[in-house]
């Protein structure tokens, strides 16, 4: 059925044309035939000749033949009377060219409309359905043809589905595009009936949990019931629940078990210590013991108790020192000259003893070294190697020679070793951009920054200081200021009472000289009140809605106020335009405008909003867009509508080409875009004309 559906135009010679040639052509071989010899009866005449005839032209007399409805194409003898008793015979070449009588169905879709059917056009307007429609058609050979087409109309779709996903079920695959992350998404789709359709798929994310729990039981408490689950032993657990939202959440259980098994103690207790309380148990003597206790984590624990009783002891002691020892410490007494002392000490075991001293005293020799080094310096002098310790400012040795004088004491040397600083500061200054370059610590700057300065102290020891230097910018700029006759304008430690341009000289918070070149605007009164305000449904962009007005001449501002408490505010190019978003089809509401300056605000101007979607059925106009699908270009006919430009968008909205409308023909390349689906839009100014669905291959 491919030439029903391109068209059946313009088809070849007519088939009675093409008769009435033949039997022409029939009755002139006759006459010559006749012609040959009249006076003889019995001669027989053979010529050829061809007829083409449509299979609907049927029945046809050829010479003394009729051929009827349902002959076929072939090659016929046929008998004609010349004369008296005299026959001719014509081999006919008979050609039967068919009529069709055709039964076919097509299916399409809203989108696909308006379509051409041969040359029948299938309207835009069809209801969605199936239709019965019968169409007469002409063969390329001329030959009436009929089509009963039955004509199946299927719905293209747009719906909105909310979904609210886990966070860890994402990704995830939704009408054949991954979705990672939670958002509004445009996902072109097909109908159970091939046709094209939209999801506006909005995505929201429920959360999951993940915590960490520590629990510490004793031995026995086990088997222990946690979160709805048996544990029998200790250890690390990964435990899974369920959110009162449904999804999937962990906790990271480490379950501690405390094992406290009989263990065996010895205790040493002096004499004096008797009784004595462990734990719960009053020792009264030496012995062994069985001492219950109970742990900080509540467990119970059995102490095998061997408790040993110890002495207390007394002992002489001999002790020589040199009078750099002095004063000496031995256990609770201070020893600073020759002498018995009796000393107070504890045993091992922290029983009481006493210690008989006697103390002799001897005199050594004594030398004192002072010594520097820089901080981070190793000692490296007088035989001494010692690294370097930050926790001091000086550090002390003391030494002693290898042989002891006459008394028994050896002599003795100190050496102080002073470590000088080393030291890193940090300085800051601000200055104004125009007192560079400037000369501190020893250098010259000549920008601002970060800068490391090296220097020396009076010891020799490296020193840095960071110097962060800082500008403040000197500034030149213009100003256009409104005010209100009567009154004054002040700006720094100016005062303005008149309308006109003023060169003001300030300072800067950083101290540094500033200019302004300062135009006031005297207003006598507050502005009128603002005309009309203008608005423009969009199309396909719903959520949004623009609001603009003739601006007002003595106007330095405005206020633009809105009812609906589900609208949102989404900027404007300047203050006389308005946008909202967050518009939905069937919202009502107010919008609202003031006018303002140095002297008051003007009246309200309103408007009241009722947001509804424009439908696409009310355009007459018959726009085609060929070829589509397309691939390197396609081809906008306008059919004569008024439009501005030409929109090529992607299914998410976005703008790709604006073409300007300068003919009916509009030429859209396509070759740097990828395939897909796209649509155009065709404006005008701020209106949206008409929509049309795109198929880039």
């Amino acid at each position: 059925m491919y030439f029903f559906r391109k068209g059946l135009k313009s088809l070849g010679r007519s088939v009675r044309g093409v008769l009435a040639c033949g039997l022409m052509m029939a009755g002139i071989w006759q006459a010559s035939a006749a012609g040959v010899d009249l006076q003889r009866s019995d001669i027989t005449v053979y010529g050829k000749d061809s007829i083409s005839i449509c299979e609907n032209a049927l029945p046809l007399k050829y010479g003394d033949t009729t051929f009827f409805p349902g002959t076929k194409s072939g090659v016929y003898n046929v008998r004609f009377v010349t004369g008296q008793n005299s026959d001719s015979i014509v081999r006919l070449t008979l050609r039967v060219m068919a009529s069709y009588k055709v039964y076919d169905t097509l299916k399409l879709c809203q989108s696909d409309l308006p379509f051409l059917y041969g040359s029948t056009v299938i309207s835009a307007t069809t209801p969605v359905g199936t239709h019965a429609r019968i169409l007469y058609m002409k063969t390329v050979e001329g030959c009436d043809s009929v089509i009963f087409l039955q004509l199946q109309v299927f719905a293209s779709y747009s719906k909105e589905v909310q979904l609210a996903v886990c966070e860890n079920e994402f990704p995830f695959r939704f009408g054949g595009r991954e979705i990672t992350t939670a958002g509004k998404y445009a996902i072109p789709l097909q109908s159970k009936d091939g046709c094209d359709s939209t999801i506006r798929l909005e995505v929201k994310t429920k959360p999951t949990y993940r915590r960490n729990d520590t629990v510490r039981i004793c031995e026995s408490q086990l088997p222990y019931l946690y979160s709805g689950k048996w544990y029998t032993d200790g250890g690390d657990y990964l435990v899974q629940n369920i959110s009162v939202q449904g999804c999937d959440s962990l906790t990271f259980l480490a379950l501690r078990v405390y094992q406290y098994p009989v263990v065996k103690d010895t205790l040493h207790l002096c004499q004096s210590a008797f009784p004595y309380r462990y734990g719960t148990t009053l020792i009264m003597d030496k012995g062994d013991y069985d001492v219950k206790l109970r742990s900080k984590e509540g467990c119970d624990s059995l102490v095998k108790l061997t408790v040993v009783a110890e002495q207390s002891y007394r002992v002489p002691l001999y002790l020589h020192l040199c009078t750099n020892d002095l004063p000496y410490e031995y256990g609770d007494r201070k020893i600073v000259d020759t002498g018995h002392y009796v000393v107070n000490l504890q045993s091992i075991y922290n029983c009481d003893s006493v210690v008989d001293l006697h103390v002799t005293i001897g005199h050594p020799n004594f030398t004192s070294f002072v010594d520097t080094i820089c901080w981070g310096e190793t000692y490296n002098r007088r035989g001494y190697n010692i690294p370097f310790s930050p926790f001091n400012e000086y550090f002390i040795i003391n030494g002693r020679k290898p042989a002891a004088n006459t008394e028994g004491c050896d002599s003795n040397f100190t050496i102080t070793v002073r470590i000088m600083p080393v030291y890193e500061q940090n300085d800051s200054l601000l200055i104004c951009d125009g007192d560079l370059p400037i000369t501190r610590h020893g250098m010259v700057f000549m920008a601002a920054g970060n800068h490391r300065v090296r220097l020396q102290t009076i010891h020799g020891c490296d020193s840095i200081i960071n110097f962060c230097l800082q500008t403040t910018q000197t500034y030149h700029f213009t100003r256009t200021e409104h005010f209100c006759a009567g009154t004054v304008y002040k700006v720094g430690d100016s005062s303005f009472n008149k309308a006109g341009r003023y060169h003001v000289a300030m300072r800067t918070k950083g101290g540094c000289d500033s200019i302004v070149d300062l135009t006031l605007i005297m207003d006598d009164r507050a502005p009128y009140t603002p005309g009309q305000i203008y608005t423009k449904k969009d199309l396909y962009e719903t959520d949004k809605h623009t609001f603009w007005i003739s601006s007002v001449p003595n106007a330095s501002f405005y206020r633009w106020a809105y009812t609906n408490q589900n609208w949102l505010p989404i900027g404007s190019t300047n203050d006389y335009v308005f946008a909202l978003r967050n518009l939905l089809d069937g919202d009502t509401g107010t919008v609202s405008v003031m006018a303002g300056n140095a002297c008051g605000l003007s009246s309200v101007s309103r408007i009241k909003v009722q947001v509804t979607a424009l439908s696409e059925a009310e355009n007459d106009h018959n726009i085609r867009v060929y070829p589509n699908p397309a691939n390197e270009k396609t081809v906008l006919d306008l059919d004569g509508m008024a439009a501005s430009a030409v929109e090529l968008r992607d299914m998410s909205g976005r703008l790709l080409l604006v073409l300007p409308v300068t003919d009916s023909r509009v030429e859209i390349p396509l070759q740097s875009y990828s395939a897909g689906y796209y649509i155009i839009r065709i404006t005008e100014g701020r209106s949206v004309l008409k929509t049309l669905p795109l198929i880039k291959q």
